[in-house]
C-alpha cells in the first residue's frame, strides 16, 4: 500500500514546493514594481525647470535649423522614424 502511496506524494510535495517558489518570486516582482513606480512618482521632475530647459533647447535648437535647413529635416525625420518604432 506504500508503493502505490509514495509516488503520487511525491509528485503532490514538488508540485507544492514549486508553486510556493512561483508565489515567492511573484510576490518579490510586485513588490519591487511597486516600490519602483514610488520612486518614480518621487522623482518627477519640476514644471518650471522643464519649461526652462525646453525654452533653452529651442533656442539653440533654432539656430541650427535656421543655417542647415536639410540637415535639420533630414534628424526631424530620422528622430520620427526612431519615436514611431520604439515608442509602439
Amino acid at each position: 500500500m506504500l508503493l502505490y502511496t509514495i509516488i503520487p506524494l511525491a509528485a503532490l510535495a514538488t508540485a507544492g514546493a514549486t508553486l510556493l517558489l512561483l508565489l515567492i518570486a511573484a510576490l518579490l516582482v510586485y513588490l519591487l514594481h511597486k516600490l519602483q513606480a514610488k520612486e518614480a512618482q518621487r522623482e518627477a521632475p519640476d514644471p518650471e525647470k522643464l519649461a526652462a530647459m525646453v525654452a533653452f533647447v529651442t533656442a539653440e535648437l533654432e539656430a541650427s535649423v535656421g543655417d542647415n535647413p536639410k540637415t535639420a529635416l533630414l534628424v526631424a525625420a530620422l528622430t520620427g522614424l526612431l519615436a514611431g518604432q520604439y515608442l509602439k
